[in-house]
């Protein structure tokens, strides 16, 4: 039992480490873009989402971290109400394979693909899966590189998703 606390632990505060210390990204609030969706049609507009903390995870098709990336938002989002909300944002790929990795993961989020606007604005993705937090303001608060565990994410909120 100790040692999973001593876990617990290490796990939050590599993820406090990982909002204290993540790359920047462009100072533009993003809010003002629209994406297309892919969990239907028509667009989706970021702006919808101004009074939320928001998670914009970038996936591909057939990259299996970011399918469990995908799982374990999808986990997060039925945890922690309306205050944090995922989004999946599509990329390098065509929309059918998309639309396909989003139902292999029962993704219920909000998902779109990823603009040249968007992807002009956060800079290169360095790698899949990647996830921005946006701030209630549009402004991107921090990014984490590759798959994070739903109980590293949920510890950065405490108020909102509970204890880990």
């Amino acid at each position: 039992m100790r040692g999973s606390s001593t876990a617990s632990a290490r796990a939050v505060a590599a993820l406090a480490l990982a909002f204290l210390f993540a790359r920047p990204v462009a100072a533009n609030p993003l809010y003002d873009l629209d994406l297309a969706a892919l969990d239907g049609p028509g667009r989706v507009a970021l702006v919808d989402y101004r009074e939320h903390w928001l998670l914009l995870s970038f996936f591909e098709p057939e990259c299996a971290w970011c399918h469990r990336q995908l799982k374990a938002l999808e986990r997060l989002s039925g945890r922690c109400g309306d205050t944090l909300q995922a989004m999946a944002v599509g990329i390098n790929g065509r929309d059918l394979a998309l639309r396909r990795a989003l139902r292999r993961a029962r993704v219920t989020f909000p998902a779109a693909r990823g603009s040249a606007a968007l992807l002009e604005r956060t800079g290169e993705i360095p790698a899949t899966p990647w996830t921005l937090l946006l701030s209630p303001r549009g402004d991107v608060a921090a990014t984490l590189r590759g798959f994070v565990r739903e109980e590293q994410l949920a510890a950065g909120f405490p108020a909102l998703c509970g204890e880990p």
